[in-house]
């Protein structure tokens, strides 16, 4: 007769076995609900006391995901947070947020919002659409443009990838000092 390479565990190993994995299974559920909750009372927060704020690119996070560092200012007191996306910001680039005024660091980074100083330091010029993903949050828009002879290429955030098309042409804003970062002119909030 031929012996099982698996021997069967006893009813005690089983008992052993499901407390395991009961435990396992309350410690997930709680860590989920605080999670949720978290999150829920973050939004709650944002929703009844917010206050905007420019959050600029420090750095870059990494993980699973992509991510971008980024720095704001509250009544003189630095916060820093990170956001995981798809797209890597360059270090010194500007979007809006807003944060919890009772709680500075809960804060909601707009990054289809991007912020620029001086519309002087850009130059309008028209750009290629590449690619366009609306299964992610935010959409994202790639695009292709020719700068002093040299082309690049550049991802951005946006509410809606749907009302752009592969190929179609768009006025974006390029950096003069600085060509890799574009945007889209219609998303550009100037300070």
């Amino acid at each position: 007769m031929k012996k099982n390479k698996y021997p069967i565990p006893s009813s005690r190993e089983r008992r052993v076995d499901y407390i395991i994995l009961a435990v396992l299974l309350v410690i997930a559920f709680f860590a989920i609900n605080y999670i949720v909750t978290k999150n829920k009372k973050e939004a709650s927060l944002l929703k009844i006391e917010s206050q905007e704020v420019v959050c600029r690119v420090i750095g870059y996070w990494h993980t699973s995901l992509y991510g971008n560092i980024f720095e704001y200012s509250v009544s003189g007191k630095i916060y820093k947070t990170h956001k995981s996306n798809y797209t890597r910001f360059r270090i010194g680039e500007n979007f809006k947020g807003k944060y919890a005024k009772s709680k500075p660091e809960v804060i909601e980074i707009d990054l289809t919002s991007p912020v620029i100083n001086n519309q002087d330091n850009f130059n309008v010029i028209l750009a290629k659409v590449q690619k366009i993903n609306s299964s992610s949050i935010p959409n994202i828009v790639l695009f292709t443009y020719y700068f002093n002879g040299c082309e690049y290429e550049r991802s951005v955030c946006v509410d809606n990838a749907d009302v752009y098309r592969n190929g179609d042409s768009c006025l974006i804003l390029v950096k003069k000092e600085d060509p890799r970062i574009a945007y889209l002119k219609s998303q550009v909030n100037i300070k």
